[in-house]
């Protein structure tokens, strides 16, 4: 996860937990190779909507709750300015 990722999660209240392997470099870089490969995978969503394609987003989130309903909010915008050159219109709570 980019620093710029981890800086908007952090700024938006939520705590961040960064996990770094450990061990030898060899177990290291076969672990790195793994998770390169996993991103770089065409079916794997999140790589997807990284690089700016959000035709993956199948329905928007379900926020429920006073204090998930407000968290939520700003998500939800950010989710409806990415769809709104899509043609999808994500739902509104």
């Amino acid at each position: 996860m980019g620093d710029t990722i981890k800086d908007v999660i952090v700024s938006m209240g939520y705590p961040m937990r960064e996990y770094i392997p450990c061990g030898s470099l060899a177990r290291g870089l076969k672990y790195a190779g793994r998770r390169f490969c996993e991103l770089a995978n065409d079916d794997n969503a999140l790589a997807r909507t990284m690089r700016g394609d959000f035709s993956v987003i199948d329905d928007t989130p379900c926020f429920q709750g006073a204090q998930d309903i407000e968290d939520g909010r700003e998500v939800m915008a950010l989710i409806s300015e990415k769809l709104s050159g899509s043609g999808k219109n994500p739902k509104q709570e």
